[in-house]
């Protein structure tokens, strides 16, 4: 999921987004300024996202106390199937972010507006849920 992340329609607007790569624009915002409060990428296109929008919209970047701090802004997220994934990309931007800047990962803020599981994957969560608490995961 990672790989579909980085390489599909999420890739093509991070590194291509019409003609402009969103993750060297962040870096090289944040490198000239990085107090910068407008090092942002976003995923969604109006012109084209007519049947589909991306469940993440924004990822907003921030240097603070010397830690880079990422916030993601969902429409949307299916918490039974993909959020795992989807914060898994996400780590993968924030690694290849810091690594570029040269500067400690923080904390990741994630903001959803409309977080679901589908019926057909309730019992399997719960699985899940109940595994992590017997292991002490709370």
């Amino acid at each position: 999921m990672k790989e579909r992340f980085l390489s599909g329609v999420y890739g093509k607007r991070l590194f291509n987004y019409r003609g402009i790569n969103q993750i060297k624009a962040v870096v090289n915002k944040l490198k000239v300024k990085p107090e910068s409060k407008s090092a942002i990428i976003t995923l969604t296109d109006p012109s084209k996202d007519k049947r589909h929008v991306p469940c993440i919209c924004v990822m907003d970047f921030k240097i603070r106390n010397s830690l880079l701090t990422t916030t993601a802004f969902f429409r949307s997220q299916d918490a039974g199937k993909k959020i795992y994934a989807d914060i898994l990309a996400i780590g993968e931007i924030v690694k290849l972010i810091s690594r570029n800047l040269n500067v400690k990962i923080g904390p990741l803020i994630l903001y959803i507006c409309s977080s679901h599981i589908y019926e057909e994957d309730i019992k399997k969560i719960n699985n899940i849920i109940k595994s992590l608490l017997e292991y002490g995961i709370r």
